[in-house]
């Protein structure tokens, strides 16, 4: 729903507010939902050593993109080539399905200043992709409020908003707490971190 008419949002929100795990959750569920023509890409910035540069992003996401969507064309090894093949590639898949991709921790993107103000991520995107990243503040949140993309700001849920969470949890289960349980449970706060 929060990305609903946009085609590009952020998550912005405290270190360990949940970002990346709604942005996951949001990945299972089109995953889940995939009607076979909705192609979706993750990446995970700072998952892993190898993982924070954006060049090595941007070649696997060509080749996914090359392996779904059946591109002949051959990626090109220099950097300037990857990032003039992306726009041209997304811009590819029109009429094939929808084209989403999930781009976790922005800010833990490493290498040269401008990779880290997003110049690997074209400005404009095809009707068909659709973006969705997270962030905390630093130079890639600074250049996506300089596109005046679309911001989503995960706030910690309040003790009621806790104690409802819970119990939802609770009740997959088909299982309640006493309402003291419950209140002392959602108050305390290791509870405040999704």
């Amino acid at each position: 729903q929060a990305l609903a008419g946009a085609q590009a949002l952020l998550v912005t929100g405290e270190s360990g507010g949940g970002k990346s795990s709604l942005l996951a959750a949001w990945e299972r569920g089109l995953r889940e939902r995939g009607d076979g023509r909705t192609f979706v890409f993750s990446h995970y910035f700072g998952a892993t050593p190898d993982s924070a540069q954006a060049l090595p992003a941007v070649r696997r996401l060509l080749l996914a993109l090359q392996r779904h969507f059946g591109i002949s064309q051959d990626i090109r090894q220099r950097s300037d080539g990857l990032l003039k093949t992306l726009p041209d590639w997304l811009a590819r898949t029109g009429g094939q399905g929808q084209v989403v991709l999930v781009l976790d921790a922005l800010d833990r993107l490493a290498g040269a200043p401008e990779d880290l103000r997003l110049a690997w991520l074209p400005r404009h995107l095809p009707p068909q992709v659709r973006v969705l990243c997270s962030a905390l503040p630093g130079p890639a949140l600074e250049a996506w409020r300089g596109r005046a993309w679309p911001e989503l700001e995960l706030r910690r849920p309040e003790p009621r908003e806790r104690e409802a969470m819970i119990a939802t949890f609770l009740g997959h289960f088909r299982k309640t707490l006493p309402a003291a349980l419950l209140r002392r449970l959602a108050t305390s706060p290791q509870a405040g971190n999704p």
